[in-house]
């Protein structure tokens, strides 16, 4: 299982989701977060942009495609919840189909990755995508 944090949270989100899951837990921390959001101007966040999804598409393809896990479960705090509804339109619609490829994630990669999505679980918990 994924953990994704919310605004201003970072990877220590995996201590609180361990309890109740019996699964692995990987955690990262997305561009801006922690005290970064205190201390960055605005105009400085990745908050809501393709960037954003970056660590989250790139876990995603180590799970499924390195590591070979046939399910990919998805936990998202709040604006965690937010960058997940994203990353699963991303990797749906074909938008910023180029970035993604020049992040190293191959159209093989992508279709891996969403098999592995189909078969796993997407917890949202208190989603937020707007601040």
């Amino acid at each position: 299982m994924i953990c994704c944090h919310g605004f201003g949270g970072d990877a220590s989100i995996a201590n609180s989701v361990r309890k109740g899951f019996p699964y692995h837990l990987v955690a990262f921390n997305f561009p801006t977060h922690g005290n970064l959001v205190s201390t960055l101007p605005p105009e400085k966040f990745t908050f809501g942009t393709p960037e954003e999804l970056r660590p989250l598409l790139l876990q995603m393809r180590h799970c499924a495609v390195d590591a070979k896990a046939e399910k990919l479960h998805l936990y998202g705090f709040s604006a965690g919840g937010g960058a997940i509804v994203n990353a699963l339109a991303l990797l749906n619609s074909g938008r910023f189909s180029e970035e993604i490829k020049a992040w190293g994630i191959s159209e093989s990669d992508r279709k891996e990755i969403l098999h592995a999505l189909q078969r796993g679980s997407v917890v949202l918990d208190c989603p937020l995508k707007s601040i």
